[in-house]
């Protein structure tokens, strides 16, 4: 039934609001998520398009929104045609013309979505490029062979204007490649709507606890059976895959590859509330509703606030709430007491400063270097509650002092106490940047002492990490442009003593008590990460270990009884001919895959941790047939133990 004028919309706001609720309606009749993508896409196009690579999603429309000059259509494609036309607008970015429109959605819903600005006209280009591309699929004779959206090949069948099959096929005498009047207006959306498929850790009733019959030990965690999938639909700008050229300056971001890391390395136990600081389109704050009763997201950006609020409303109905509050303003400044918990994807992104270069908002704060991380790991312990916790992605920047000849996965300490891993010797030539020692620097002058676990992922030089963000804004690969804006990077750099950018994670807790020590740890993790949706269990028991394990001396530590995980394996490595091994290894399976050096003395360890005996017993054991004095072996045998407790490869005794 016609609105009638009193329940017509009237403020520009309300006619998008209720323009973008009409969108939700039909994204939902007719089954845009990822599986009714796939379905006529196919996944290998799905998989491009998710890479930034929309040509083969394109192609796999052509038969449904460039149909043959005399109007031949699958029947097939007949009760698919509104999918296919949303995937068009709001997914790949083809111009879809007005009696497509009509066809599939109907005149009043064309009308509606072009006034509120949810779609907007092709131009001239856009439409010559989707129209020329398709002129091979559309000379097919009448009753050719046609692909159908499942794959086969079947016969077209006449759909006309008065067909039943379709109310008003946009096919008519004299239309153009797409089965519409040349002069036709054709539409292409404003910006794109992706149906995203929960992350696993979300889905997962994911739980961190203490082994059972000692609350005192440090988590374990356990991966539960995984829930069905669920999709949410995310709004934001189009991406460079989709929309040619430079980014707009105020580009609001999608859910990317660092998106989903932050997602999957969230701790998700239940919490009151939780921040999600530089919210973006508001993913983060959506996913979090599904653990935490109150959600606060932020940003400077007033336009990707207006992004977030259109996806908390176009994800109405799948949230188990929508208790979120987006709110404008820097850094920690809209909140007004603590909160439980912090998720961060902050603007990291190091963009050189003075050069007259773009402030991209979504990944640039506009400060100099790394000072934003800085920022947020001096403040973020002070805006948590006594336990709070907050995980974030991150960068820092190296300089020639920062050098050290520490092995990549060695744990690095910022107290100058704490007991570190025995390692082999370091090989010549072999100098590394000691793990993270910049962002275990910024930790060290927090504004209250906060625990901190840092995981490097990778180390890039000056000019790897400026042609990954050169790239990223759209930039054309040997251009005038792209030159000036590599000199203007590596300038910055040089002038400033960078050698190297660190990239990893950062899981932060607030000690429960003031007088409390901070414990910070720092590694270098470059496996691969966890797909299961464990991840973010795995590492806040890291960072709980290490917080549990600092406070305890030697004697309490032989003391314990331990388990060696399932997954560990022992690795040994032989030179041909020789008896004795060259290496030992540990392996972590499951998990981040940790890789631990060891030696006789400890893979002995580890082999007969069966909860029996104590670490203690063990060790004198080991002494004995190693013919060394238990006393230093003991004290070899701690760090390592410390350190194989809190990678999770050996675990208290339930």
């Amino acid at each position: 039934m016609p609105e009638t004028p009193s329940e017509q919309p009237t403020s520009a706001d309300d006619i998008v609001t209720a323009a973008l609720v009409e969108v939700r309606g039909l994204l939902v009749a007719h089954e845009y998520d990822r599986a009714g993508v796939a379905e006529l896409l196919g996944e290998d196009a799905l998989q491009a398009l998710e890479e930034q690579d929309p040509s083969a999603a394109r192609r796999a429309l052509r038969p449904a929104l460039f149909p043959q000059l005399n109007g031949n259509l699958t029947e097939a494609w007949v009760p698919l045609l509104p999918r296919a036309v949303l995937i068009a607008l709001f997914l790949i970015r083809v111009p879809v013309s007005a009696g497509h429109l009509r066809a599939a959605l109907g005149a009043d819903t064309l009308n509606r979505l072009r006034d509120a600005g949810l779609i907007a006209e092709a131009t001239a280009e856009e439409i010559r490029a989707a129209t020329g591309a398709s002129s091979a699929v559309t000379d097919a004779p009448p009753g050719a062979a046609r692909t159908s959206p499942a794959g086969t090949a079947e016969t077209a069948a006449e759909v006309s204007p008065g067909s039943p099959d379709m109310e008003a096929s946009p096919a008519t005498a004299g239309a153009g490649a797409d089965g519409a009047s040349e002069t036709e207006e054709h539409f292409v959306g404003a910006f794109r709507i992706v149906p995203e498929v929960l992350p696993a850790a979300v889905r997962s009733a994911l739980s961190a606890v203490a082994p059972a019959g000692n609350a005192d030990g440090p988590p374990a965690w356990e991966a539960p059976a995984p829930a069905g999938p669920h999709d949410l639909l995310i709004a934001s700008d189009w991406d460079t895959g989709t929309r040619p050229g430079r980014l707009p300056a105020d580009h609001v971001l999608g859910v990317g590859r660092a998106t989903r890391t932050l997602a999957e390395i969230t701790e998700r136990e239940p919490v009151g509330t939780l921040l999600d600081l530089g919210t973006g389109c508001g993913y983060h704050a959506l996913l979090a509703t599904w653990h935490a009763e109150q959600v606060i997201g932020t940003d400077v950006s007033d336009r990707a606030l207006r992004f977030a609020r259109w996806n908390l409303l176009l994800n109405e109905g799948r949230l188990p709430h929508t208790r979120i509050e987006f709110r404008e303003g820097s850094m920690f400044d809209p909140l007004d007491g603590p909160v439980d918990q912090i998720v961060s994807n902050p603007p990291f992104v190091i963009t050189p400063r003075g050069t007259g270069r773009a402030v991209y908002e979504y990944r640039d704060a506009g400060r100099t270097g790394d000072e934003i991380v800085a920022a947020i790991l001096r403040g973020a312990g002070a805006r948590l509650t006594p336990g709070g916790t907050a995980q974030l992605l991150a960068n820092w920047e190296y300089r020639d002092e920062q050098r050290t000849s520490r092995r990549p996965g060695e744990t690095s300490a910022a107290e100058p106490d704490e007991r570190p891993a025995r390692q082999p010797e370091q090989e010549a030539g072999d100098e590394r940047t000691q793990d993270a020692a910049p962002a275990l620097a910024m930790l060290a002058q927090a504004e209250v002492p906060t625990h901190g676990l840092i995981v490097e992922r990778e180390v890039l030089s000056p000019l790897r990490y400026a042609q990954t963000w050169i790239r990223d804004a759209g930039e054309e690969r040997g251009s005038a442009s792209w030159q000036r804006a590599l000199d203007d990077w590596l300038d910055d750099f040089a002038a400033r003593g960078v050698t190297g950018i660190g990239l990893g994670w950062v899981l932060l807790q607030r000690p429960d008590e003031e007088a409390e020590r901070a414990v910070h740890r720092a590694e270098r993790v470059t496996t691969p990460a966890p797909q299961d949706g464990t991840l973010g269990v795995q590492l806040a028991a890291r960072l709980r270990a290490g917080i549990w394990l600092e406070g305890m001396s030697q004697d309490e530590l032989m003391g314990l009884r331990l388990r060696v995980a399932d997954d560990v394996t022992d690795e040994r490595h032989f030179w041909p001919g020789r008896g004795e091994p060259s290496a030992l290894l540990l392996r972590q399976g499951g998990g981040i895959g940790a890789t631990v050096p060891s030696d006789t003395a400890l893979s002995g360890l580890v082999g007969a941790s069966d909860g029996e005996l104590t670490v203690g017993q063990l060790a004198t054991a080991l002494a004995g047939l190693l013919d060394v004095d238990a006393r230093d072996l003991s004290d070899q045998l701690d760090g390592q133990v410390r350190r194989l407790i809190a990678l999770g490869l050996l675990r208290l005794e339930r």
